[in-house]
């Protein structure tokens, strides 16, 4: 699976030296990937020459070359640069409901935020990197939005929404910032006559409870915050300080806990490391057991 997790606005802003890593990096993702036969590393390298991005020459031949290796591999989107730049930019097309939009900025930002969720997806489910789910969501938020200034893809962009929203924890600013995206992709399906139903209103209330406590945690009125669920947890972690520090502190955690079976037991290893690498930035932090000391965890 690629990850572009990157965007050419990053590679704008950074070092010369952090450019030069970061195009080598993608280089050598992106040829391995084609070496393994996966189309969509010849999509984004033939997109990346096409445009000059990520420090790519801008050269079109060579696109034109990797894009027809993709066709070859039965990638649709490769297949359609290679008609539009046979053809030329003039000629119209006439593009169904299910097929590549041609305009290859959207159908990029629309496989990167299919590949968001399928990297959450296999982080999550296997336990393996939670740390980077986060700034996964955010780089979905980046280009569903972008996505959504064009008019492109919303209905797929509400159903991959649906796919994320239950990976996004630890993270009450980031969580809304989330639900304000879905409910934004909501009204713009019912601008053009969907039939939303309830969730619109589900969304709302879901974002006024998220802004209420967010607001709380930052005039600093914790114990304000109120609880829910039957498990009482740390106010702090409605926090900025928190939101900024713990998939660091949840990195360095899980590296102490070297190869700790994932089964019963490894909460009580795994907590008392997450404390002591949120201790490192500052924070202070309760974990469930603490806050619930009648409750048995496994």
């Amino acid at each position: 699976m690629i990850e572009i997790l990157n965007t050419q606005e990053d590679y704008e802003n950074a070092s010369e030296e952090e450019k030069g890593r970061m195009h080598e990096r993608l280089y050598q993702q992106l040829t391995a990937a084609c070496g393994q036969g996966d189309a969509m590393g010849y999509a984004y390298l033939g997109y990346f020459y096409e445009n000059g991005l990520f420090g790519f020459d801008e050269d079109a031949d060579k696109a034109f070359e990797l894009y027809e290796k993709g066709m070859e591999l039965g990638d649709s989107y490769c297949e359609d640069a290679v008609a539009r730049m046979t053809i030329g930019d003039e000629e119209e097309y006439e593009v169904g409901e299910d097929d590549w939009t041609m305009d290859p900025d959207i159908d990029l930002r629309f496989q990167t935020c299919s590949e968001c969720v399928e990297g959450a997806v296999s982080r999550m489910q296997n336990r393996e990197k939670e740390w980077e789910v986060a700034d996964i969501v955010r780089k979905f938020i980046s280009n569903a939005r972008c996505l959504m200034d064009d008019g492109a893809m919303l209905m797929e962009l509400c159903e991959l929404s649906v796919r994320l929203e239950d990976f996004i924890i630890d993270h009450p600013r980031l969580k809304l910032s989330f639900k304000e995206l879905q409910l934004d992709l909501v009204r713009a399906l019912e601008a053009r006559g969907e039939d939303a139903g309830d969730i619109p209103g589900e969304l709302s209330s879901e974002i006024e409870s998220l802004k209420s406590s967010i607001a709380l945690a930052d005039e600093g009125r914790l114990s304000e915050i109120p609880q829910s669920g039957h498990l009482r947890k740390d106010p702090v972690e409605w926090t900025k300080e928190w939101e900024e520090h713990i998939d660091e502190a949840d990195r360095i955690a899980y590296s102490k806990m070297g190869d700790f079976p994932r089964g019963m037991g490894f909460c009580f290893g795994f907590w008392p490391e997450r404390r002591s690498a949120l201790l490192s930035f500052g924070i202070k932090w309760k974990d469930p057991h603490m806050m619930n000391p009648r409750v048995i965890f496994d």
